[in-house]
């Protein structure tokens, strides 16, 4: 590789970082459907061919600046995951977590309320998968194989927490009281997860 192919590739890396950290910003502010691509590379300076070279158009921003978004989700919930200390607390302060997470007005407006709607129901799924199921998984796993909750099957255990999860991120962020509906949010789900204990 030149040194030339070199630099174009780095600069490349950051065209491509800074149209997703503008676009996360953008869309946060105004919402998928009032952000125009034309705001987008005039705020980065770019061109519209930079931004479709990079990402085929508005859509494939999106769907950048949402999976960035989940990255730091999941990155939230590793920090409380890799703590030392009791792992169902740990567990429980994951779950809260990740739900005041979803009050931030970037997540709240790209994940929680665009998302959805912006890459349909299989997609959104799909990259829910790769992230933040994934790692639900592997921690109720843990959780089964120390004795700590009941051996329920695995897959229907973790579409299960995963689902009400995800339906009470949307509930608290389309709430006129987020902060309460945040706090409600958390009690329900402790309750309801605390049935699946083997251990008071």
């Amino acid at each position: 590789m030149t040194v030339e192919n070199s630099k174009k590739i780095e600069q490349g890396k950051k065209t491509n970082a800074n149209l997703v950290k503008i676009a996360r910003r953008l869309f946060s502010q105004k919402g998928y459907a009032n952000t125009s691509t034309e705001e987008i590379v005039q705020v980065a300076g770019v061109t519209r061919g930079a931004l479709y070279h990079h990402f085929n158009g508005k859509k494939g921003l999106f769907l950048a600046a949402f999976d960035d978004a989940q990255i730091d989700i999941e990155n939230s919930l590793l920090k409380v995951l890799n703590k030392p200390g009791d792992p169902w607390e740990r567990f429980l302060t994951a779950n809260y977590t990740f739900l005041k997470a979803c009050m931030h007005p970037e997540i709240q407006q790209i994940v929680a309320i665009d998302a959805p709607a912006i890459l349909g129901w299989h997609e959104w799924r799909r990259i829910d998968a790769i992230r933040t199921t994934r790692l639900l998984k592997d921690v109720l796993l843990d959780l089964i194989n120390e004795g700590i909750i009941k051996p329920l099957p695995i897959e229907a255990l973790v579409h299960f927490i995963g689902g009400a999860a995800n339906e009470l991120a949307i509930w608290i962020a389309q709430s006129k009281e987020p902060k309460k509906a945040l706090e409600e949010a958390s009690l329900t789900m402790k309750t309801v997860l605390s049935s699946s204990l083997i251990r008071d």
